[in-house]
């Protein structure tokens, strides 16, 4: 073979490599973004789709496809997909005095009733928290010091601890105690993924769509498939061999019809590549 036709061989199978990648990906009954996408990467994405249409699945071991993690793990803070303090806290001293109306009771008076508590914002520490393998804001968590002032029923001074029994975030929250002319820390314990304000938006990690945080999808849009993509998007980050790319995932979020067959929806695709 001279040199020419080297040359020639050598232009052409890359372009052979590329289709024969095509037309498997066409005959696994994916549609054309997605497509695009495994084309230009290499063919792990295509074996890995082969993989989860078969069933066949690999969960450990180098080189192999792995599940990522569901929307309920990402979504609380001490699960699987932790979310982590990122950076030092900041610390505000406000100094504002308000008022807050909330329902409480307690012994000297039967019943619950609504009581106005005046108090006075000391600090304000926020902590700000990130998924940990990720540079996406999970949230922040803010703690309040505050002074209760008083405590007023009817127009009468309450000078007994009163127990709260309705959630008025962020300084109340309910089964609380509180006292007039006590100073008091108002923190969520971190626990859920709502004692947690801000973070990364749907629309920082996919270019477009919804402007809610990526965390109160997860937590509160139980049944959308928002919800699905973020935790895909979450995944294809984290784990090196989840089986979608971040490309392919925001592929789906562009044409969300373009999920391969036998599945019939996007969240029944998804929900296959996690465990």
């Amino acid at each position: 073979m001279n040199s020419q036709e080297q040359e020639i061989e050598a232009n052409v199978k890359p372009q052979q490599d590329l289709e024969n990648r095509r037309r498997f990906i066409k005959g696994a009954g994916i549609a054309t973004p997605v497509v695009m996408t495994l084309a230009s990467r290499s063919v792990f994405g295509a074996e890995c789709l082969s993989q989860i249409l078969s069933g066949n699945i690999s969960h450990v071991g180098n080189g192999s496809c792995v599940k990522g993690l569901s929307p309920g793990s990402w979504a609380t803070p001490d699960g699987d997909g932790k979310a982590i303090p990122s950076g030092q806290p900041s610390i505000e001293n406000p100094n504002n005095t308000q008022t807050e109306t909330v329902k409480a009771q307690w012994e000297s008076i039967n019943g619950q009733h609504d009581v106005n508590i005046t108090f006075t914002v000391k600090k304000i520490t926020t902590q700000s928290y990130i998924w940990e393998g990720t540079t996406f804001v999970y949230g922040e968590l803010k703690s309040f010091e505050i002074d209760i002032n008083s405590i007023v029923y009817n127009n009468n001074s309450v000078t007994e601890s009163i127990r709260i029994k309705e959630n008025k975030p962020p300084y109340f929250k309910n089964n609380t105690s509180v006292s007039p002319g006590v100073n008091t820390i108002a923190a969520p314990t971190g626990n859920t993924w709502d004692d947690y304000v801000n973070g990364s938006k749907f629309s920082d990690a996919f270019g477009s769509g919804s402007n809610d945080p990526m965390r109160e999808i997860l937590g509160g849009q139980t049944d959308s498939d928002d919800r699905h993509l973020v935790a895909a998007i979450l995944n294809a980050h984290y784990f090196p061999n989840y089986i979608l790319s971040v490309e392919q995932v925001i592929d789906l979020h562009n044409n969300r019809s373009s999920y391969p067959q036998p599945y019939t929806s996007l969240k029944s695709f998804l929900d296959s590549t996690w465990t």
